[in-house]
C-alpha cells in the first residue's frame, strides 16, 4: 500500500546496530543508507572494502545505496570512486528543522 501511494523505504544505519541483512529479505526496502560510521573510516582499506562490499549488497539485489555522514570532499570523491552516487551530510548542508521535525537538506 505504501509503495502505491509513491513512499520509499530505506533502511537507515546499515552494517550496525538492528539492521541486519535480513531485513533486505523480509521487508520491501528500496535502498540501503550506508552509517556515518564507515564513511568515518573510509581513509583506509579496510574501510573501503566494507563500503564496497554494502554497495555490491545493494546493487545485487537491485537497491539505492545512500552514504549518510559526508563531510569532506575527501569522503565524497572516494565514495563516487567506489560506486556511491547518492549520499547526504555537511558536506551539502546543515541538517534543518521545519516545524519542529528534523529534516537533513
Amino acid at each position: 500500500m505504501l509503495t502505491a501511494n509513491g513512499v520509499k523505504i530505506a533502511i537507515d544505519d546499515f552494517g550496525t546496530g538492528y539492521s541486519s541483512l535480513s531485513y533486505i529479505r523480509r521487508l520491501s526496502v528500496d535502498a540501503i543508507k550506508i552509517d556515518k560510521s564507515f564513511v568515518d573510516d573510509i581513509h583506509d582499506e579496510i574501510g573501503q572494502q566494507l563500503i564496497s562490499v554494502v554497495i555490491a549488497i545493494a546493487r545485487a539485489v537491485n537497491l539505492d545505496v545512500v552514504a549518510e555522514g559526508i563531510e569532506t570532499e575527501v569522503q565524497r570523491q572516494l565514495l563516487i570512486k567506489l560506486g556511491c552516487t547518492k549520499g547526504q551530510g555537511y558536506i551539502f548542508a546543515k541538517p534543518k528543522f521545519i516545524n519542529g521535525v528534523l529534516f537533513p537538506s
